[in-house]
This record gives C-alpha cells, sequence and structure tokens, in this order.
C-alpha cells in the first residue's frame, strides 16, 4: 500500500513546480521529497517527473496520476478529521425535522455554514406535521425540531424556545 507521506510530496513537488520548493512547503528537508518522490515512483514502476533541465517536470504519467493522488490524500483526511470528530463525542448523523408550516428559507440558507462547521456530519432534513414530529421524537428518529407550537405530552421530550421567527 502506497504511503500518504510519498503521495503528498508527489503533490507538493507538482504544486509547486520544484523539489526544493516542495520541502519548504512541506517543512521537509530537500533529499526527504526527492526520496519519498523516488519511493513512490519505484513503487509504481512509473516515472512521474523528468528530471534533466534545472527545475524537474511532471510527466505525461505523473499528470495522469496527480488528480487520483489528489483524491486519495484528501479522502484520508476527512477520514482522519471524520475519526477526530467521533472521538470527541459529534455526532455522525443528526435528523432536523421541520414542522411543515413553516417558512423555511432562513433555515436552508444557513445549511451551507452549518456543512463547513461540521463537514462530516450527515444531517437530514424532514419536513413533517407537528403530530409526526412528535412521533419521531418519541420513537428517537428525530433529534431536533422546530416547530411554532408545542402541543402533547411533554414527558417524552424536552424544549426550548430560541427564539421568533418573524
Amino acid at each position: 500500500m502506497i504511503r500518504l507521506e510519498l503521495l503528498k510530496s508527489f503533490i507538493a513537488a507538482a504544486d509547486a513546480g520544484s523539489f526544493s520548493a516542495a520541502a519548504r512547503l512541506m517543512g521537509k528537508h530537500l533529499a526527504t521529497v526527492s526520496g519519498n518522490i523516488a519511493r513512490l515512483e519505484d513503487e509504481l514502476g512509473v516515472v512521474l517527473f523528468d528530471r534533466k533541465g534545472k527545475y524537474p517536470e511532471i510527466t505525461p504519467e505523473g499528470l495522469n496520476l496527480y488528480d487520483s493522488a489528489k483524491v486519495v490524500v484528501d479522502s484520508a483526511e476527512r477520514f482522519s478529521n471524520n475519526a477526530l470528530q467521533l472521538s470527541m463525542g459529534v455526532p455522525a448523523e443528526l435528523t432536523l425535522a421541520l414542522d411543515q408550516d413553516l417558512n423555511v428559507d432562513r433555515v436552508f440558507a444557513a445549511l451551507p455554514e452549518f456543512q463547513k462547521k461540521w463537514p462530516h456530519l450527515r444531517l437530514s432534513v424532514v419536513s413533517l406535521s407537528p403530530e409526526h414530529i412528535f412521533e419521531g421524537i418519541k420513537l428517537g428518529q428525530i433529534d431536533l425540531a422546530l416547530a411554532p407550537t408545542l402541543e402533547g405530552q411533554s414527558s417524552f421530550y424536552e424544549f426550548m424556545a430560541i427564539g421568533n421567527v418573524i
């Protein structure tokens, strides 16, 4: 299996245009970056950079593999960040129920910021009648609900008014 450090060196060198610039960008020694790229080329059996000139030039094969390398590194970083959030108690999923009679424009306008803050959280948003919201809360299918009125037995849910919608 290819080590992420090798892929990161390859990506940095391709982005920076030289091994020395990649080393500075990564806070590594030039020999480390150059060695990582050589090891990656050996493992892949593909020459990623043409080293004939003053600056290494990415080969067509290197260009072909560049996007895939970025996807692998980005996926591994998302995986690590997701695991870190889970270890800190951030839930992986959240179901938000909205009363079907609510104007949800403001809620949906806030979702991009929500996603930036918690990018690994799978958010499900459902629009339901108050009766179905309360039933979902009872069954543990709904984590958070927004409803303009609360009716029924409060012994199965907790609520707090957090503001008024005008």
